[in-house]
C-alpha cells in the first residue's frame, strides 16, 4: 500500500512537473529570458554590462568570475523586472509619449549642461550612449516615476510609499514567476 502511495506520488509530481514546464516560454536564441512573451535579448543585457564596465573602471570583474556573474546576475535580473514593471504600464493606465520624453531632455539639457546639445551629446558620446539609448534610458526613467506615483498614491510618508512600492513589486514577481524562462546560466536568485 505505502509503495502503491509513493508510486502515485511520483507519477502525480511527474505530471505537475511535466505541465509547468509546458506553460513555461522557450527562450529564443540570442535572448537570455522571456516574460510573458516578451523577449530581454542578450544583446539588451550586453549593453547593460557594457555601461557597468564604465562605471566601474579598473574595478570591473573578469568574465566568469563570481563577481562578474554577481553583476550579470543583477543586470538580467533588472531586465525582467523592468519588462514586468513595463508591462503593467496599460494595466496602470500610465503611458509616456515621445513628447514628453523629449521635453524630459529639455530639462536635463538646460539643467546640466546650460541647454548646450553639443555638450550633452559629448556627455553621451563619454558615457558610450547614442541619443536612441538615451531617449530610451529617459521615457524608463519617466514610466518608472509615473507608474511608482500610480502605485504608492497619497501616501503620507516615505516610510508607507516605500512599503506600498515593496507590496506591489512582490505581488508582481508573484504573479509574472510562471510567465518567465531563463535561458542556461542566466537563472538569477531573488
Amino acid at each position: 500500500m505505502r509503495r502503491l502511495l509513493l508510486l502515485l506520488a511520483l507519477a502525480t509530481a511527474s505530471v505537475a512537473a511535466s505541465a509547468a514546464r509546458a506553460e513555461a516560454p522557450a527562450v529564443p536564441p540570442g535572448a537570455v529570458a522571456v516574460v510573458a512573451g516578451e523577449t530581454v535579448t542578450r544583446a539588451r543585457l550586453d549593453e547593460l554590462l557594457v555601461s557597468a564596465r564604465r562605471s566601474y573602471g579598473t574595478r570591473y570583474p573578469a568574465r566568469g568570475t563570481p563577481a562578474f556573474r554577481r553583476i550579470q546576475g543583477e543586470a538580467v535580473r533588472f531586465l525582467v523586472d523592468w519588462a514586468e514593471i513595463r508591462q503593467q504600464s496599460g494595466t496602470l493606465g500610465v503611458e509616456v509619449t515621445p513628447s514628453q520624453v523629449s521635453a524630459r531632455i529639455a530639462e536635463i539639457k538646460q539643467l546640466y549642461f546650460g541647454g548646450s546639445d553639443r555638450l550633452y551629446r559629448q556627455e553621451l558620446a563619454r558615457q558610450g550612449l547614442t541619443t536612441g539609448q538615451a531617449r530610451a534610458n529617459v521615457r524608463r526613467q519617466l514610466l518608472g516615476e509615473r507608474i511608482y506615483a500610480t502605485v504608492v498614491g497619497d501616501t503620507v510618508s516615505d516610510a508607507a510609499a516605500a512599503a506600498s512600492w515593496a507590496d506591489w513589486l512582490t505581488a508582481l514577481h508573484a504573479r509574472y514567476a510562471p510567465l518567465v524562462a531563463y535561458a542556461p546560466g542566466f537563472e538569477p536568485s531573488r
